[in-house]
C-alpha cells in the first residue's frame, strides 16, 4: 500500500469508530448511590458510593476500567466489580462494608473512602468517577464478538460526588 492509501484507510477507520460512537454514546448512564453523590462520616471511618449502571443499547457492555479525580485527606479504594450489562438492562450494587443478599464479598459498590483521622471537620473532596466499557455481541463471559471499543468517555454523575467528614 502507498502511503496515501494508508492515509485513507486510516481516515476511514476513524470516520467508521465516530460513527459506531455517536450511536452508543449517550445510551450508557452510570448514577451513584446515593443518587445526590455526598456521603459524610467521622474521622477514621469508611464511606463509599453505590452505583447503577444502565445500557439502553442494543448491544452488551463490559466494564473494563474504573478511576476517579484525587481524593484529599484519606484512601481511596476501588472496590468496582466490572459487571457485564446485557441489553436495554442495568445492574446495581449499593456500598456495603457488611455481607448482604446483593453483598456476598464486601465491601461492595463502586468506590470507598477511609477519611483520614486529621481531615478538617467541614472539608469537602468533591470530583468525578470515570467508567469505561467496551461492546460486545452477546454475553462478554461466553466469548462473543467484541463488537467495537469507544474511546474512554467519562460518565459523569450529576450532582459530582461529594465527601464530607463530619
Amino acid at each position: 500500500m502507498t502511503r496515501h492509501q494508508n492515509s485513507m484507510l486510516a481516515a476511514l477507520v476513524l470516520a467508521v469508530l465516530f460513527v459506531a460512537a455517536s450511536g452508543f454514546g449517550d445510551d450508557i448512564s452510570l448514577t451513584l448511590i446515593p443518587a445526590s453523590g455526598n456521603v459524610s462520616g467521622p474521622l477514621g471511618s469508611t464511606v463509599g458510593w453505590g452505583y447503577t449502571i444502565t445500557n439502553n443499547t442494543a448491544g452488551w457492555i463490559q466494564t473494563m476500567n474504573v478511576s476517579s479525580d484525587p481524593f484529599q485527606n484519606g484512601t481511596p479504594n476501588v472496590i468496582f466489580d466490572f459487571p457485564a450489562v446485557a441489553p436495554d438492562g442495568s445492574v446495581t450494587l449499593d456500598f456495603s462494608l457488611v455481607a448482604t443478599p446483593s453483598c456476598a464479598s464486601p465491601p461492595c459498590g463502586l468506590y470507598e473512602l477511609t477519611w483520614g483521622s486529621g481531615a478538617p471537620k467541614g472539608f469537602t473532596n468533591s470530583g468525578m468517577f470515570t467508567v469505561s466499557s467496551d461492546f460486545f455481541s452477546g454475553n462478554p463471559s461466553t466469548l462473543v464478538q467484541l463488537i467495537w471499543a469507544p474511546p474512554r468517555t467519562r460518565e459523569r454523575p450529576t450532582p459530582p460526588l461529594s465527601a464530607v467528614p463530619m
